[in-house]
Formats: C-alpha cells, sequence, structure tokens
C-alpha cells in the first residue's frame, strides 16, 4: 500500500470504494463501485495541498475501487485537514490553474 508518510493514511483514492447494505442478517452485501468521490472543501482560503495525479486500475477505477470513467486523467488535492478535491486536468499544471481560480492563495508541496 502506498502510504503518505510512515503512519497508515492511505491516499484519498485508496480509500474503500465500494458501496454496500447490510441485510437483515447483519451480513454486508456489495453492492458495486462509488461513482467518483465526493470533495471534502479546505475550511482555510489560503490551502497547503498535495497534488497528484491519480491511478487507475482497469482503466475507469481507482486503487479504492470507485469508479471515474474516461479519459483517466483525473488529479487529487488534499491537506492534512481532511480536505480532498478531485479534477480532470491534462496537467499538473493545469489542475494548480484550476485550483487557484476557486482558491487563489492556494500553496502546492512539490
Amino acid at each position: 500500500m502506498i502510504t503518505l508518510d510512515s503512519f497508515t493514511r492511505a491516499y484519498p483514492w485508496e480509500k474503500n470504494g465500494v458501496t454496500y447494505f447490510t441485510n437483515d442478517a447483519g451480513e454486508r452485501v456489495c453492492t458495486g463501485s462509488q461513482m467518483g468521490r465526493s470533495n471534502i472543501l479546505p475550511a482555510s482560503t489560503h490551502p497547503k495541498l498535495h497534488l497528484r495525479h491519480v491511478p487507475f486500475v482497469d482503466h475507469c477505477y481507482d486503487r479504492g475501487g470507485a469508479y471515474w470513467g474516461s479519459p483517466a486523467n483525473l488529479f487529487c488535492a488534499w491537506d492534512n485537514e481532511g480536505t480532498q478535491l478531485f479534477l480532470r486536468a491534462t496537467s499538473r499544471e493545469n489542475a494548480k490553474a484550476q485550483l487557484r481560480i476557486s482558491y487563489p492563495h492556494a500553496s502546492f508541496f512539490r
């Protein structure tokens, strides 16, 4: 498993992306994959964000199992405060430019 640091936190796209319900017997029943993942907006107007290309498995799914469709031009920005933002971009620089439209004071780790 790829981790952010020496702890056990995974990248946002590695969290479980499978949907399920619990039946009357208390068993988990898988119903498929999430359609993408939710954005969690930053609390700060000056966020310092990690920004990475999201690798796909089987052409349309992230490593956690959420479905994104194609093309595989998905990026994720996140911080240690719970922010996670997913966006389609042609490059890391294009992703930064898109994020700066909403967060002009954002900065990015290398």
